[in-house]
């Protein structure tokens, strides 16, 4: 008799398993990397030299990790600007230049880790 009991309280159990399966929040949930909630920032910064070796792609794609607004990234499409540029463009140049806000400059040289300069290094 404590055996059917077990077995019931098995199915009952897999059936609960299969309902949270069936709504997304068990292990059929696509997997994802984990998406920063509003108001916590991602790591997106990158160092000057991996800026340096990014193509137009993967800058634009940096770029949108920022919330860069599309506008601005479809601008800098357009020129082509590779992160060999971009490293060396100042805030007020990018400003300038593609019309972005003080703001979303700032965000950018924010997230380049400049190398140290070390005498003799």
């Amino acid at each position: 008799e404590l055996e059917e009991n077990e077995e019931e309280g098995g199915w009952g159990a897999s059936e609960e398993e299969s309902y949270v399966n069936e709504r997304g929040l068990g292990e059929s949930a696509p997997k994802k990397p984990m998406e920063p909630k509003p108001g916590q920032a991602a790591d997106v910064r990158v160092t000057e030299e991996e800026l340096k070796k990014m193509s137009w792609v993967q800058v634009a794609a940096w770029l949108e990790s920022m919330d860069i607004s599309p506008e601005v990234i479809e601008k800098m499409e357009t020129v082509g600007v590779t992160g060999e540029r971009l490293a060396q463009e100042s805030p007020q140049a990018l400003k300038d230049e593609f019309e972005m806000s003080s703001l979303q400059a700032k965000r950018i040289a924010l997230n380049i880790i400049k190398a140290e300069v070390t005498p003799g290094g």
